[in-house]
């Protein structure tokens, strides 16, 4: 696991990211899955959110990202969203990021 320092103290909400399990294991579905592969920032943090405008509060998101940016960029943003990083998965080529939407 990647440790996402922003420098700035997170809200008291915010957990930290942890290892997601395998999507198996997982009691619920993702709402949304996004696949911003392929893609450099900031278009998976703009598909992010457009996403979660769909998603209504305690829905998760799944974004699955391979620019580098994104891995620094994704936990920032969610600072300023109504949402919540709360795993992230390393799928090799790949990172995916299940994000909690709060409000």
């Amino acid at each position: 696991m990647t440790s996402f320092d922003t420098g700035r103290a997170r809200p008291a909400i915010f957990l930290p990211a942890s290892k997601a399990p395998a999507s198996d294991a997982v009691g619920k579905v993702p709402a949304l899955h996004i696949d911003a592969r392929g893609t450099r920032c900031p278009t998976p943090l703009l598909r992010l959110r457009k996403a979660l405008r769909r998603c209504e509060p305690g829905q998760v998101l799944e974004l699955a990202a391979d620019d580098p940016a994104a891995f620094a960029e994704i936990p920032r943003a969610l600072a300023e969203l109504p949402a919540q990083l709360f795993a992230t998965r390393d799928e090799g080529a790949y990172w995916v990021f299940l994000v909690l939407r709060y409000r």
